[in-house]
């Protein structure tokens, strides 16, 4: 049975504490998928995603979101540098 769109909205909750089990890849592939699917204004499609397994560097990004608004990041709080170590993780 279809969960009502009004449904998945109202019942939905934002996540503040996550388990550090692994993400098994078919679960990332579908995350990643629907993503692709996302609509966008004129099909403009401007984001970029990347997985992150590497506990060091996802550290670095959550000390990084952290100076941010609030504890939103853009491309543009990652200082050069380290948005190179990043890629190479």
């Amino acid at each position: 049975m279809m969960m009502d769109i009004l449904d998945v909205l109202t019942s939905r909750k934002s996540i503040r504490r996550y388990k550090p089990d692994p993400i098994p890849d078919d679960m990332i592939d579908k995350i990643l998928e629907a993503a692709r699917w996302a609509p966008t204004g004129e099909n403009y499609q401007p984001w970029r995603l990347i997985v992150i397994r590497n506990a060091e560097t996802k550290k670095k990004i959550g000390d990084l979101a952290k100076q941010g608004s609030g504890s939103r990041m853009t491309a543009l709080a990652v200082p050069w540098r380290d948005a190179e170590e990043i890629r190479r993780h």
